[in-house]
């Protein structure tokens, strides 16, 4: 990584962004290849009870092949997208401006989940194509190539082909990324609003950009203004809280929402060391909603990744805080709930597993790594598009 964590310009710019862009939709294409054929290939297997008894969206809509794109959390953001908050219910756990967003594109596609898939497509693969550049811009093509085959075969990558938010908030935070490294912290600072709005740990944004800020004072170019722009998360955070009270009446009920799902999901528990140690071993099988032995391996994988970041960083700096933020706060805060497919969008890890993992004496165990990911990926996305449990 460049001392100063500042982005050289590539070569042979356009050829290399239509390159990593074709990559990554025939990637896509492969993912819903791999659907149509599962529901030609294996026996049915979609669990249409769990699913009606489940929220699902239109509630009185008949079985057909969109239930496979509607489970799970996918129904939340969709009924958000067309009747809002006010009468959510649970679904108020959810941010608002991936509903927006989707409520907004709805018109153009005359579907909210052709809309919400549309969108999802795009901003993942605009994100992916973001993070190659990004990477190579501080390392070298080697680097961002096995960067770029990492985070594509990494389990919760699947969710970039659905409407969940992982699209979106991959493409705000890997371009406030960039606008750092590139200097533009303007843009970076009015990018990194939205972040908030579209997960609550876009707030840990403030950590690279309050690292600019102080980074600048050092070296004494004190450019006062920098400190606004590290606060603009909290901004962002502070709209979603405004927004939740003017369609609600309460300021913190995405926060209550989500304290009465299964993990009883609570900011409180970060300071509760010993709970989380002995959630992190209670483990009943090989995949549940909270005692999921996956879960724990990745996030293992995920701890070791963050010492990676701190290695390739030559620090513990920004990006190895950031990383560790956005890992240890949802396995602490969520009980390990879905957690294999919370690291999806922490794309510094994979840039620091790509560092590791594209020297040439570490070909086998890269093509290992990158194998055992896409197993995985295969056995979740069957699991998710019929209604069980996936994360």
């Amino acid at each position: 990584m460049n001392s100063d964590g500042e982005l050289h310009e590539p070569n042979n710019g356009l050829r290399r962004t239509v390159r990593i862009t074709a990559f990554v939709v025939a990637c896509k294409l492969c993912l819903y290849l791999t659907i149509f054929l599962s529901l030609t290939l294996l026996p049915p297997i979609l669990d249409t009870d769990s699913y009606l008894k489940r929220f699902h969206w239109p509630r009185d809509e008949p079985a057909s092949t969109e239930w496979l794109f509607k489970n799970w959390d996918r129904s939340h953001y969709l009924y958000l997208s067309e009747e809002g908050y006010a009468q959510a219910g649970a679904s108020t756990a959810f941010h608002p401006l991936w509903p927006a967003l989707i409520g907004l594109a709805t018109p153009i596609f005359g579907s909210s989940l052709w809309a919400a898939l549309f969108l999802s497509n795009l901003f993942s693969t605009i994100g992916l194509v973001i993070l190659h550049r990004l990477t190579f811009g501080l390392t070298n093509d080697g680097i961002a190539d096995t960067t770029l085959l990492l985070a594509l075969a990494y389990p919760g990558a699947l969710y970039y082909c659905l409407p969940y938010t992982e699209s979106l908030f991959l493409l705000i935070t890997v371009s406030v990324f960039s606008l750092i490294g590139s200097n533009r912290m303007g843009a970076a600072a009015w990018l990194s609003i939205l972040a908030a709005p579209a997960r609550a740990v876009g707030v840990f944004l403030v950590i690279p950009l309050g690292w600019r800020f102080v980074d600048d004072w050092r070296t004494g170019r004190r450019p006062w203004w920098h400190c606004a722009a590290a606060l603009a998360p909290l901004v962002g955070m502070a709209l979603t809280l405004g927004m939740m009270w003017a369609q609600t009446g309460d300021l913190f009920t995405s926060f209550d929402a989500q304290a009465r799902y299964a993990s009883q999901g609570s900011i409180e528990k970060v300071f509760s060391p010993l709970v989380f140690l002995r959630s992190f071993v209670d483990v009943w099988g090989v995949h549940g909603v909270l005692h999921s032995g996956i879960d724990r391996v990745f996030f293992v994988v995920m701890m070791v990744g963050v010492a990676l970041v701190a290695r390739w960083e030559g620090r513990v700096g920004p990006w190895t805080l950031y990383s560790a933020a956005m890992i240890l706060v949802p396995a602490m805060t969520m009980s390990f709930m879905s957690f294999t497919r919370y690291p999806t969008v922490v794309f510094p890890i994979f840039m620091g597993l790509g560092a590791v993992l594209a020297k040439p004496r570490y070909r086998e165990l890269r093509w290992l790594v990158l194998i055992l990911f896409l197993i995985v990926q295969f056995f979740l996305l069957i699991r998710h598009i019929n209604g069980h449990w996936a994360g």
